[in-house]
């Protein structure tokens, strides 16, 4: 049990290590932040002295050695648009909205993947439990985000029944909701169907 939990620790830590790298790459890539900083109407000056003070007249290796010890420390920096606010502050205030929206998600996948499952199970070979399977195989295969994209073009554009966008209100989660639960459902419509099989062709069950 122990070698297992530091292999995990030792695997999560080289994952994140990771991730850091691709998400300085990506910063990185999408271009030269100064221009968005300062505008059109910046000097020459203004552009080197911007560059000096974000760091990014030193070499690529040192801007990331630089970027993770502020990362380690708790400071990702500021944000490039408006007031320049820290991200850490922005990432903060949108919890709350995150929370509510994992919540939903999970709640829509309980309550629609457990009577799948079960269904799927006790009519086992029928018609029902073959939806049911391809529900679940649609759900792991499609993109959240690709799901979300037909949900807003589909039902918010075309039938204009619920908000694109939005906070704070019942219709404006639905979409989203729907769109994140798809990994989720899929799980759990497989689970269980898979658990009610195996109580299902126990002897007592079959007596």
């Amino acid at each position: 049990m122990q070698r297992y939990l530091i292999k995990r620790i030792i695997q999560a830590i080289i994952t994140i290590f990771l991730m850091s790298i691709i998400v300085f790459l990506l910063g990185r890539l999408s271009g030269d932040p100064v221009p968005l900083l300062l505008g059109d109407l910046a000097t020459k000056e203004d552009v080197e002295l911007v560059t000096r003070e974000l760091g990014l007249d030193k070499p690529i290796p040192v801007q990331y050695a630089i970027f993770l010890k502020k990362a380690l420390q708790g400071d990702l920096g500021r944000s490039i648009r408006g007031a320049r606010r820290p991200v850490v502050d922005q990432i903060v205030e949108r919890i709350p909205a995150s929370f509510q929206l994992a919540v939903a998600a999970m709640l829509l996948s309980i309550i629609i993947g457990i009577p799948i499952g079960v269904i799927s199970a006790v009519r086992r070979g029928s018609f029902l439990d073959t939806a049911g399977r391809v529900l679940a195989m649609l759900g792991q295969s499609m993109p959240a985000f690709w799901v979300g994209i037909v949900l807003m073009y589909v039902i918010s554009v075309q039938f204009r029944l619920l908000p694109t966008s939005g906070y704070g209100s019942f219709k404006q989660i639905i979409l989203p909701a729907v769109a994140l639960s798809g990994i989720s459902l899929a799980g759990i419509v497989r689970l269980t169907r898979s658990s009610m099989l195996d109580v299902l062709s126990t002897p007592s069950a079959t007596a």
